[in-house]
C-alpha cells in the first residue's frame, strides 16, 4: 500500500536562511502537543484526587484523558504500521448478528465521561434485527468507535448522536449523526487524509477518519461525509452477505 499524501511542504525564510518544515516534524510537534495536553489533564485531576477531592467531575476527567490518550496512541501505531508496510489490511470475515454486534459496539458510549450531556441514540432497522451478516466484525467495530468518538468529540452540549444502521442491496448503511460546527467544502475533502484535524483544540491526531477509510475500503466499501447548517453526517457502506 502506498503511502498518503500529507501535503506540501511549507517553508518560511528569516534573512538569508529558510527553513522547511517537515510534515513528518510538524506531525512530532502535534502529536506531542495533544498527548501533553492529556497528560496534563491527567495531572491535574491527580492532584485533585491527592487533596481528596473526589467527585464524579474529576473522576470523569482523568478517565476522559486517560481514554483520549490510548485512542490517539492506538491510531498512530496503526497509521504507522499499515503506511510501513509492516501491517498488510486484509478482511477477517465472519458470521455474527447485526443487533448484538451493534448494541455491543454502542453500549460503552453510554457510559463514557459525557460533559457536554450527550444523548446517544442507536437505531438498526426492524428489517434486519435479527439478521446474521457476514464482513470483517473487528474492522466494522473499530469504524463506528471511530465514528461515534469523533461525533461526541464535536457535538453541541445538550445534543443528540444518532446511530443508524439499515441494509440496502446487499451493502451495510451506518451513519452517524451530529449537530456541531459547519465543516466547509475544502474541509470536507480532507477530512480522511492523515494528519488532518478540524479543531487543534480538541484531542486527537487526525488519524481516526483516516483508518476509518481504510478500513471500509478493505471491506469493499466507502465512507463519505456530508455537512449543512451545523448538521454532519458521516456514512459507511459495506457489502455483506446475509441470512435471516
Amino acid at each position: 500500500m502506498q503511502s498518503s499524501p500529507v501535503g506540501k511542504i511549507p517553508a518560511t525564510s528569516s534573512g538569508g536562511l529558510t527553513v522547511v518544515h517537515s510534515p513528518l516534524m510538524v506531525y512530532f510537534g502535534m502529536f506531542a502537543h495533544e498527548v501533553r495536553n492529556q497528560i496534563g489533564a491527567a495531572v491535574t485531576a491527580c492532584e485533585y484526587l491527592k487533596r481528596g477531592n473526589v467527585s464524579d467531575n474529576i473522576v470523569n476527567t482523568l478517565t476522559l484523558a486517560v481514554t483520549d490518550t490510548l485512542g490517539i496512541l492506538d491510531n498512530m501505531l496503526m497509521t504507522v504500521k499499515i503506511e510501513s508496510g509492516v501491517l498488510s489490511v486484509h478482511p477477517a470475515l465472519e458470521s455474527f448478528n447485526i443487533t448484538e454486534w451493534a448494541n455491543k459496539t454502542v453500549t460503552p458510549f453510554y457510559s463514557y465521561p459525557n460533559h457536554k450531556q450527550t444523548n446517544i441514540v442507536l437505531s438498526v432497522s426492524p428489517y434486519i434485527n435479527m439478521a446474521t451478516i457476514v464482513t470483517d466484525r473487528v474492522k466494522l467495530s473499530q469504524i463506528l468507535h471511530n465514528l461515534l468518538s469523533n461525533a461526541i468529540k464535536f457535538c453541541d452540549r445538550n445534543t443528540t448522536v444518532a446511530v443508524n444502521i439499515r441494509v440496502q442491496c446487499y451493502r451495510l448503511i451506518i451513519t452517524v449523526t451530529n449537530k456541531g460546527s459547519y465543516i466547509s467544502a475544502d474541509q470536507l475533502k480532507n477530512l480522511f487524509v492523515p494528519f488532518q484535524q478540524l479543531d487543534k483544540g480538541k484531542a486527537g491526531n487526525g488519524l481516526g477518519l483516516y483508518l476509518c477509510r481504510i478500513y471500509a475500503e478493505t471491506l469493499g466499501g466507502s465512507i463519505m461525509a456530508d455537512s449543512k447548517e451545523g448538521i454532519t453526517t458521516f456514512t459507511v457502506e459495506v457489502p455483506v452477505t446475509i441470512s435471516q
